[in-house]
C-alpha cells in the first residue's frame, strides 16, 4: 500500500513497500517545512489546507495518490521487474493537457529517434537491433511520418512482410517485433498515446538446433600442441566455455 512520508529536508515523497528491504519513491515535488506541521500518523499535513508555493499540498498529494493507483492497475502491480519504467506510468497521468499537446506532434518514427539517441548516448549493448528495427520501420513507411495510432495489426503484418523480404530469420524478426513494442510501450507509459493495439503482436519463433562440445571434445581442445596466440585463444576459449562468460566479457577484463 502506497503511503506518504516527509524527508528530512522537508520535501514529501511517496512510498510504496516492494518487499522488506525495497522501498519505491517518487517524490511530490512539494514539502512541509516545518516538521510539527506534518501528521506522521495520518501521512499528511496537520492543516487540510496547508500550502506550499501558493499550491494546497493536499490537493497535490490527492493527484500523485490517483496517478499511482492507476499505474498500479494498468502496470498490474509494482515490482522490482518494472520499477524502472513504474516511475515514467504515473507522472504520465498528472498533467493531461500537456501530454495531448506533445502527442499530436509527435508520431513513432520521431520518437522513435529520440528514444535510439538516448540508448547510444548510454552506449546500451542493445542498441544496434533497435536501430535496426527503426531502419526498417522508415524503409517500410517509406520514410512519411507513422502516427501512434496507426500502429495496428494491420501495419504489423505488413512490416512482417517487409522483414521477410529483407531475408531476415524468424528468430531475428521476433526480436525486432520486440524492439517495437518495447518503444510503442514507453510511448504509452509517458502518456504520448492510448493505443494498446501493440500489445496484441506475436513473437514468431523458430526452432534452431543447439551445438555444443563435450567434455570429451574440451579436453582434445585443451591438449592441442599450438603456441603464441593461438595457446591463448585456446586457453581463453576453455576459460569461457567452463566459466559461462561471453568472449566479450571475458576479454573486456584483461
Amino acid at each position: 500500500m502506497a503511503t506518504f512520508t516527509r524527508r528530512p529536508n522537508g520535501f514529501i515523497y511517496l512510498v510504496h513497500s516492494i518487499d522488506h528491504n525495497h522501498n519505491f519513491r517518487i517524490s511530490t515535488t512539494v514539502k512541509v517545512v516545518d516538521p510539527n506541521d506534518w501528521d506522521k500518523k495520518n501521512h499528511r499535513p496537520k492543516d487540510p489546507a496547508h500550502q506550499y508555493n501558493g499550491t494546497p499540498i493536499a490537493t497535490v498529494l490527492d493527484k500523485y495518490m490517483s496517478a499511482f493507483n492507476k499505474a498500479y492497475v494498468v502496470m498490474d502491480g509494482l515490482n522490482k521487474d518494472n520499477e524502472a519504467e513504474f516511475k515514467i506510468k504515473p507522472l504520465s497521468y498528472l498533467k493531461p493537457e500537456e501530454r495531448a499537446e506533445r502527442g499530436a506532434s509527435v508520431d513513432l518514427i520521431t520518437y522513435f529517434e529520440g528514444y535510439n539517441k538516448k540508448l547510444k548516448a548510454k552506449q546500451q549493448s542493445n542498441f544496434k537491433s533497435y536501430q535496426t528495427c527503426l531502419n526498417h520501420l522508415r524503409a517500410y513507411k517509406k520514410n512519411k511520418p507513422l502516427p501512434f495510432s496507426s500502429v495496428d495489426y494491420k501495419l504489423y503484418e505488413g512490416f512482417m512482410e517487409h522483414l521477410v523480404k529483407e531475408n531476415m530469420s524468424m528468430n531475428y524478426i521476433a526480436t525486432l517485433i520486440s524492439r517495437l513494442k518495447t518503444v510503442m510501450n514507453r510511448a504509452n507509459f509517458e502518456g504520448l498515446h492510448t493505443n494498446t493495439q501493440y500489445r496484441n503482436f506475436k513473437r514468431r519463433m523458430e526452432s534452431t538446433d543447439t551445438i555444443y562440445l563435450s567434455e570429451e571434445d574440451l579436453e582434445k581442445i585443451y591438449r592441442l600442441s599450438v603456441t603464441g596466440h593461438l595457446e591463448k585463444a585456446r586457453d581463453y576459449f576453455i576459460i569461457g566455455a567452463y566459466t559461462g562468460l561471453r568472449f566479450d566479457d571475458w576479454i573486456g577484463s584483461h
